[in-house]
């Protein structure tokens, strides 16, 4: 691993696989990944067993790009990633490390927010917080006064080649059944996998659990939880009550 000050708040760091990041060190989560070289373990490891070389990878809060990236070194050259990501600030962060790397040519960026219409989405961003990357949809009870609007789309309107999509990933602070409601013709003419976020006390405020599940049972994908000790998806049996990262899988 190699690490770089930039000043500003900004570090270049060098992953152990060779892909480079530019990193917010405002972030907390950031300074745990460039300490670690470890991101998120059980999405990557999901990504490692679901993806495959040719397909098409969609990161729906896109955030750095350590996802997106990461993925597009299984997929390419003859497969695709897009990289979704709603935050203007993370936006600028997500472009500079897909050139960065060089991977602008097969993954493909969309500064938009992931939604089940188009429209715009109100956001709060926290700029100045340990969770440089978090958002607050405009009804959450913490929404604050630094407000962003941003265009809203399905991507069912990207014309994204359903079979050609090998896995789905979501993190968007509790808004993954709209996202989802937004791309479920993609999902039903696929055989794709979903590794999303699962807050439920965020989707009962939000959308509503039960309304959730069935969303999920109508798209014939069932969840499981992500067993890094494993190494192994295991089917749910009771839900979770606590956050957690879900693979629904067909």
């Amino acid at each position: 691993m190699q690490y770089k000050y930039l000043g500003n708040g900004r570090a270049l760091f060098q992953r152990k696989s060779g892909l480079r990041f530019i990193v917010d060190l405002k972030d907390l989560g950031t300074v745990n990944f460039i300490s670690t070289d470890i991101y998120e373990p059980d999405v990557t490891f999901a990504i490692e067993k679901l993806l495959n070389p040719g397909k098409i990878f969609i990161d729906v809060g896109a955030n750095l790009g350590i996802h997106s990236l990461e993925a597009g070194r299984i997929v390419k050259p003859a497969g695709r990633v897009h990289a979704i990501e709603a935050n203007p600030q993370i936006f600028k962060l997500l472009r500079d490390n897909v050139i960065l790397n060089g991977y602008q040519g097969f993954v493909h960026l969309h500064e938009m927010a992931a939604w089940n219409a188009g429209g715009v989405v109100r956001f709060s961003a926290e700029p100045d917080t340990h969770r440089v990357g978090a958002v607050r949809v405009k009804n959450a009870t913490n929404y604050g006064s630094d407000e962003v609007v941003v265009e809203a789309k399905r991507v069912d309107q990207l014309g994204i080649d359903p079979p050609q999509v090998g896995l789905v990933k979501i993190d968007v602070e509790g808004r993954e059944a709209f996202v989802i409601e937004g791309m479920a013709d993609l999902i039903e003419r696929s055989d794709c996998g979903i590794v999303a976020e699962f807050v439920p006390s965020l989707i009962e405020e939000t959308y509503g659990l039960d309304k959730f599940l069935k969303l999920m049972n109508d798209l014939n994908r069932t969840p499981y939880l992500i067993n890094t000790t494993t190494n192994s998806f295991d089917r749910v049996e009771d839900m979770p009550r606590q956050h957690t990262n879900l693979a629904w899988l067909k």
